[in-house]
């Protein structure tokens, strides 16, 4: 149902299920000052979308942004009137953080109310600019370092394949098979580690060729201290919980890597490679 735009002197809006009464423009520009920012929710919810979302978000924005330009350009020293002009921008186009929404009803509902309500428009028009292009800035700096987060994962999967490792599925759990006397190669993000089979049974041995026998079922390895094997908190491209090992029985084991930089195992052509290598 369409609401009776009415006349007014004052705003009234309804933020939060309460009631907010606003005089002055110079009073709106003070309950505007801090909706400028991008809410902590919103970031969340940034840090969680996928590149593609992001930059899709960005045009989104960018549009909205320049529709407001030109709102206040139109308005600028001429005689339109600057609340049918706002009118013209649907209402769901404005973001519901910080109660922008619905400012923008509240003023849009107000069929006149002279100087003081269109002050109070132009006063709307400008804050809310400012949050887009707050909310922008923040959108751009999270692309940045997506991408670079990307290529570098990218890149460290190149150089893995180069040395014959292929990277283990995030999340699903992969069966090998492991003799008495041999070992796997493993690559957790870029750090050398291997498995193997000797006569004290199954080891985890580290870069730095410490050795950790296994637990006897369920063996989980990262940088937390929770960790049954602990790698080096200084190695940050290690996640917190990287690999989790299970001994299947059978001289198998299962590998589930939990990673966000991966985990590789050397493959059975990097294998034949490195023998090929040791015998020539």
């Amino acid at each position: 149902m369409k609401l009776p735009r009415v006349q007014s002197q004052k705003l009234k809006v309804w933020v939060d299920d309460r009631e907010i009464v606003i005089d002055t423009p110079e009073m709106l520009s003070f309950a505007c000052a801090g909706r400028t920012a991008v809410p902590l929710e919103r970031i969340n919810v940034f840090l969680e979308s996928r590149l593609d979302a992001l930059e899709e978000e960005t045009r989104s924005i960018k549009k909205m942004e320049q529709e407001m330009i030109a709102v206040m350009s139109r308005v600028a020293g001429s005689e339109l009137d600057i609340g049918n002009e706002l009118r013209k921008i649907p209402a769901n186009r404005f973001t519901k953080d910080h109660g922008w929404r619905s400012i923008f009803k509240a003023l849009n509902n107000v069929e006149s109310g002279g100087k003081n309500i269109d002050d109070m428009r132009r006063v709307a028009a400008v804050k809310y600019i400012q949050y887009l292009s707050n909310r922008q800035e923040i959108i751009k700096q999270l692309l940045v370092a997506k991408k670079r987060r990307s290529d570098t994962i990218e890149d460290r999967s190149a150089a893995a394949r180069a040395l014959g490792f292929q990277r283990l599925p995030k999340g699903e759990s992969v069966l090998i098979g492991i003799e008495e006397g041999q070992h796997v190669e493993l690559l957790l993000s870029k750090h050398k580690c291997k498995i193997v089979a000797g006569l004290r049974g199954l080891e985890f041995i580290n870069e730095t060729g410490i050795s950790t026998s296994l637990g006897p079922e369920r063996t989980a390895i990262g940088r937390d201290k929770a960790n049954d094997i602990v790698i080096d908190p200084a190695q940050r491209d290690v996640s917190r919980i990287h690999l989790i090992v299970e001994k299947m029985g059978g001289h198998k084991l299962q590998l589930t890597d939990l990673s966000s930089h991966g985990t590789y195992i050397l493959s059975k052509r990097g294998q034949a490679e490195k023998k090929h290598v040791a015998q020539g």
